[in-house]
């Protein structure tokens, strides 16, 4: 165990394989305390998906792009905010056998997913 000082008070730390997390001062929190380079939109998401079903989603104003696996569903959704000036109203995430990371990505009415696809290139 590590000892990190925060606001003058410390907090037990402990670190899995994949991920970093204090145990704050009230019991039961877990807080996320990935590095701030991980936080670059562009590391999290990776790349768009093009297949037949992807395309399909599009007009049910979704999106679908695989991701950095650590990467969070807030994570996610604070990426596609960030980077296509949308409204973000749900986020499903899948973890394939080969070990890639997909986020179906539900855009809010006001938005289109179309209009995100052609500014990707997808159509």
């Amino acid at each position: 165990m590590v000892f990190v000082v925060g606001v003058g008070v410390p907090a037990l730390t402990w670190q899995a394989d994949t991920a970093h997390r204090v145990v704050s001062e009230k019991k039961g929190e877990w807080l996320n305390v990935r590095g701030k380079n991980n936080t670059d939109p562009a590391k999290i998401l990776l790349h768009p998906v093009g297949t037949e079903k992807a395309v399909r989603l599009l007009d049910q104003n979704k999106v679908v792009f695989v991701v950095d696996r650590r990467a969070n569903k807030h994570e996610i959704k604070e990426a596609f905010q960030s980077l296509f000036d949308v409204k973000v109203q749900k986020i499903n995430t899948e973890i394939l056998r080969e070990g890639v990371k997909k986020a179906y990505i539900k855009l809010h009415a006001d938005d289109s997913a179309i209009e995100v696809a052609t500014n990707l290139g997808l159509l």
